[in-house]
């Protein structure tokens, strides 16, 4: 695991996915979401969920996306296989 992702920040340190998480997820598992600050370049074809918009429906990335401010962006490749489930199935 990089450093980046060491003090990369979770769901359960950003108040906004804490709150529409929060009735789905306990607190452990809010820790095992991560959340891209912004900037934070998309990798070209990698699989992400924005939290906030695009209707909980996974997306992939093009190379010239980056986390824009607002966003709640979060990794598929980051995140357990089974809690990306549960986030997916969240949206339909």
């Amino acid at each position: 695991m990089a450093t980046d992702q060491l003090t990369r920040p979770t769901a359960a340190d950003v108040t906004e996915a804490t709150r529409l998480l929060a009735a789905d997820f306990g607190h452990d598992e809010l820790r095992l979401i991560p959340v891209l600050p912004a900037g934070t370049r998309l990798e070209d074809g990698a699989t992400y969920l924005d939290l906030k918009t695009f209707g909980w429906k996974p997306f992939r990335a093009r190379a010239d996306q980056h986390v824009e401010p607002g966003q709640l962006i979060v990794p598929k490749a980051e995140t357990n296989y089974d809690v990306w489930n549960r986030l997916i199935a969240k949206g339909t």
